[in-house]
């Protein structure tokens, strides 16, 4: 697992939701998308990067693994 998507997961379990409400909220078709970047075996580009940290409300140099602050 990389960084990105242990923090995905920590992140998405912190707030009790599940990867069905997270792709809703992101607006994403496929649960498999999201699933596969908590997995680790893809990862999202830019644009979905900066829309995961809004989501989650941390930075994405934290989301990168470049920083250990939320924010």
């Amino acid at each position: 697992m990389s960084i990105l998507s242990k923090r995905l997961t920590n992140l998405r379990e912190e707030k009790g939701w599940t990867k069905t409400l997270v792709v809703h909220k992101l607006g994403l078709k496929n649960l498999g998308t999201y699933a596969n970047w908590e997995y680790g075996t893809r990862e999202p580009d830019v644009q979905m990067i900066v829309k995961l940290s809004d989501l989650y409300n941390v930075s994405t140099d934290y989301l990168l693994g470049k920083s250990n602050h939320h924010n």
